[in-house]
């Protein structure tokens, strides 16, 4: 009787052992171990019954680390929700990248540097720009400048001018520095005042004076960077170098009869570089 009861403690060792053997083991991603039998592995879970419990249950692909297989091979979810997961993030790359079509405002300073007939002068510049999802942008300017006459090729005085300007531009699209270059054509108002002195002189002889230069077209080269920070606020850096050759008629007439006048005209160039810094926005 003792063999026989010493026989079915060996025997039920030995069938323990064996079930635990062939059994399948998940682990999950909280780390946590549960043995039993895999019954299915389905698209986003697998089916699972478990050993101590005998009930089956359910776990979801994203919630299982490994399976353990009793044949020992070993399948790692994890692996493949990492990769799923890269996949994810390299498109979200992808699409940050692809930039759509965009309204950039930009307003500054602008600095115009010494020409022939022209010292430097300063003024303000505003502009409006549609960034298409290429490499290309269109740029409608609008600014305004004074600056003091040189003696040598006008009479002594001052002049403002305001610009109306289109520019196509090739540009970088994103990134914190975008750097863009291309070239426009642009309309160009000129108002020329003499110099008090100049016509306080003139009056004494009993004359008159006045300098007109013509309105009209030119064109213009441009380059410059935009420094993009957090929430497409920066600041920019734009030069231009604009080129005008318009007629600058002088006028003469006395006082007493100011119908009376002699006029004569010359072209000048109004080849001029200039500088504008300033804020910019990316709609």
């Amino acid at each position: 009787m003792i063999k026989l009861f010493f026989l079915f403690i060996v025997l039920l060792t030995t069938t323990s052992f064996c079930q635990t053997d062939t059994l399948d083991t998940i682990v999950l991603a909280n780390g946590k171990t549960i043995k039993g039998k895999v019954l299915s592995i389905k698209q986003n879970a697998v089916e699972f019954v478990e050993s101590s419990t005998s009930i089956i249950y359910e776990y979801e692909k994203t919630k299982i680390n490994l399976v353990i297989l009793s044949s020992g091979k070993i399948i790692n979810f994890n692996k493949q929700t990492t990769s799923l997961a890269k996949q994810n993030e390299a498109l979200v790359e992808e699409q940050k990248d692809t930039v759509g079509t965009q309204i950039e405002i930009g307003g500054g300073v602008l600095f115009a540097f010494k020409s022939d007939n022209y010292e430097g002068g300063t003024g303000a510049n505003i502009f409006l720009e549609l960034r298409t999802p290429s490499i290309v942008a269109v740029r409608t300017n609008f600014g305004w400048y004074s600056a003091d006459t040189k003696v040598d090729y006008l009479s002594k005085g001052n002049s403002s001018f305001y610009l109306m300007e289109l520019s196509l531009l090739l540009r970088s699209m994103s990134g914190v520095l975008q750097p863009y270059g291309g070239l426009g054509i642009g309309y160009y108002f000129i108002d020329n005042t003499l110099d008090n002195e100049v016509i306080q002189y003139l009056e004494q002889f009993g004359f008159g004076a006045k300098e007109d230069i013509e309105d009209g077209i030119g064109f213009h080269i441009r380059g410059g960077v935009d420094v993009i920070l957090e929430s497409n606020f920066g600041f920019f850096l734009d030069f231009k170098y604009w080129i005008y050759n318009p007629k600058a008629i002088s006028t003469v007439y006395q006082l007493q009869y100011p119908n009376q006048e002699v006029s004569t005209d010359a072209e000048i160039k109004l080849n001029n570089l200039s500088l504008t810094i300033g804020l910019v926005i990316i709609l």
